[in-house]
């Protein structure tokens, strides 16, 4: 059984994104935030050395941020950007939920 319609497809199609609504609850949203601060913070076992990580600038200007690339920067919550999440079981979770498989 499909979870996206033809008129959400369509949708897509013409306006370049899909409305999803409500992909997860509280407790999961609660997790994945508990989760990404671990990480910056190096206290979960992920192989960093896989993970795409990009510090902020002090002046919050991207111009001015980190190199993007892999491994772990240190212990801060001063990450940019972080990619290559599905090598965190957690997150590797929430993205093989259906909803995601479908799309």
């Amino acid at each position: 059984m499909s979870m996206i319609n033809e008129a959400q497809w369509l949708s897509y199609e013409r306006e370049g994104y899909l409305r999803l609504g409500s992909v997860l609850g509280e407790v999961d949203l609660k997790n994945l935030q508990d989760e990404i601060n671990a990480i910056m913070l190096g206290k979960v076992k992920v192989p960093y050395d896989k993970l795409l990580m990009q510090l902020d600038s002090a002046d919050g200007k991207y111009e001015n941020a980190g190199a993007m690339t892999k491994g772990w920067k240190g212990e801060t919550l001063a990450y940019r950007k972080i990619q290559e999440l599905e090598h965190d079981p957690l997150f590797l979770e929430f993205m093989q939920r259906p909803i995601f498989r479908e799309i």
